[in-house]
């Protein structure tokens, strides 16, 4: 499959811990390889944005609600 910069979309997810330390959001894919949250875009995705917090909740779940973009 070959990818064109408008067929996927990712969210890097930052935030700091209890103890102020810097923490990512990663998934394992099937193959092993850790990665953001992120996949294809689809005919339902309005926009990339919509493509990035699909995947995410297909691949993590709900999401906190003050998970948002700014």
């Amino acid at each position: 499959m070959k990818w064109s910069i408008y067929r996927g979309a990712g969210i890097l997810f930052l935030a700091r811990d209890h103890s102020g330390k810097l923490a990512m959001l990663l998934g394992r894919r099937r193959s092993g390889v850790w990665s953001i949250p992120g996949g294809a875009r689809n005919r339902m995705d309005a926009s990339a944005v919509d493509t990035a917090w699909r995947e995410t909740h297909e691949e993590f779940g709900p999401l906190p609600a003050n998970a948002g973009l700014p």
